[in-house]
């Protein structure tokens, strides 16, 4: 592992200055940075797919030919068939015969623990709305009833762990985990799992969350985070993510703090360096610039489309009220007090240039009438 050094027989780590005269075991999974839309989920798939069949020991490989894909996807104990047409979850490395050590894979083989929970599954935590990528990728990319998925999630979901162990992929969200965290008994705290991704892994960046603490909490040797933006804020974003991975000696608080955190804010070039070999070594991130898939250059064209007559009436009465409201409010120096107000406006003005039907019913309301006489000198 990086940061560890061998001297006269023994393991000496260069920041901690710990010895040991065994091997430190090697990080197994990291952070999966890849650009949005170059494929993370299936390459994920690919893995899941791959380590199945082959269990990570070395095997030939044979040519594999495009075919029928689909897979098979279960939510609480229901079974249904997806079927669909797709490259099976495989690496394009894999194309040629070639002899594969467990070495080659990132995912490793690991020795039994003896425990008796232990599985095959790979437990994939994200968000609601990253489900049906999952499902949708398993259907079109792997063979039909290769790779068996269960839905974690709702108020019907099996407690049963050997439930779970029957199947290959099992989805959970961030949530789910959350509100099991302090439940006694709960199967995904109790099993001992092939692998834990964390989609959208960026969503544990406070380190004291209930979700954060949740998801460390889990059981297993193979950890992966995958987000395109694994720092947000500021550095200490990636803390909680070392903590999940388990590399010492960054998954320590302490040590994260006087050997990175607090070198970077001092400016010393130490707390830097640290972190460029710390993510250079778990971290993967290629971008569409690297033209990897040899896609044509983004080209973007500005299209001006009039808006209706009705539209553009709307429009311009709604911008001049609006003008003179702001000029109010920074006549008064109360624009800081008003903000929410301003940025409603501006929402208002930017969904009448989209349609008028995205506005609110009263929205005419917010103007002046324009058919008001003044009959203050003839009351009758």
């Amino acid at each position: 592992p990086p940061f560890w050094e061998e001297r006269d027989g023994m393991y000496v780590n260069v920041l901690t200055n710990y010895q040991t005269g065994t091997r430190p075991e090697p990080l197994t999974g990291g952070i999966f940075a890849d650009d949005m839309g170059l494929g993370k989920t299936l390459t994920l798939l690919s893995l899941i797919a791959y380590d199945k069949k082959f269990g990570g020991h070395g095997v030939e490989m044979e040519e594999i030919d495009d075919g029928d894909a689909g897979g098979r996807v279960d939510s609480g104990g229901k079974k249904s068939e997806r079927g669909g047409k797709g490259k099976r979850a495989t690496s394009s490395a894999s194309r040629k015969k070639r002899k594969v050590d467990s070495s080659d894979l990132s995912s490793g083989v690991d020795e039994n623990t003896g425990s008796s929970m232990e599985s095959r599954a790979t437990l994939v935590v994200c968000p609601p709305s990253v489900f049906s990528t999952w499902a949708t990728q398993l259907c079109e990319h792997t063979e039909r009833g290769s790779l068996k998925l269960y839905m974690y999630y709702g108020g019907e979901r099996t407690r049963d762990v050997e439930v779970l162990k029957k199947y290959d992929i099992v989805l959970t969200t961030y949530s789910t985990l959350s509100v099991e965290e302090s439940q006694f008994g709960s199967p995904v705290k109790e099993m001992a799992w092939r692998r834990i991704i964390l989609d959208e892994g960026h969503l544990i960046k406070n380190a004291d969350a209930k979700q954060s603490r949740a998801v460390r909490a889990l059981n297993s040797k193979r950890r992966w985070i995958v987000t395109g933006t694994p720092i947000q804020n500021s550095s200490y974003d990636l803390f909680s993510l070392m903590a999940f991975l388990r590399f010492d000696p960054f998954s320590n608080k302490s040590y994260w703090n006087r050997l990175v955190q607090r070198p970077l804010a001092e400016g010393d070039a130490k707390g830097l360096e640290r972190l460029q070999v710390l993510m250079a070594t778990i971290s993967l991130r290629r971008t569409k610039e690297q033209n990897l898939l040899g896609l044509p250059p983004k080209s973007v064209r500005i299209c001006h489309v009039d808006l209706l007559h009705e539209e553009r009436e709307l429009y311009d009465r709604m911008e001049e009220e609006a003008k003179k409201v702001v000029k109010n409010y920074l006549n008064d120096g109360s624009v800081t007090r008003n903000y929410s107000t301003v940025l409603s406006i501006i929402l208002r003005l930017r969904q009448i240039c989209t349609d008028v039907a995205l506005c609110p019913h009263d929205i005419k309301s917010l103007l002046p009438a324009d058919n008001v006489i003044d009959v203050s000198n003839n009351p009758e």
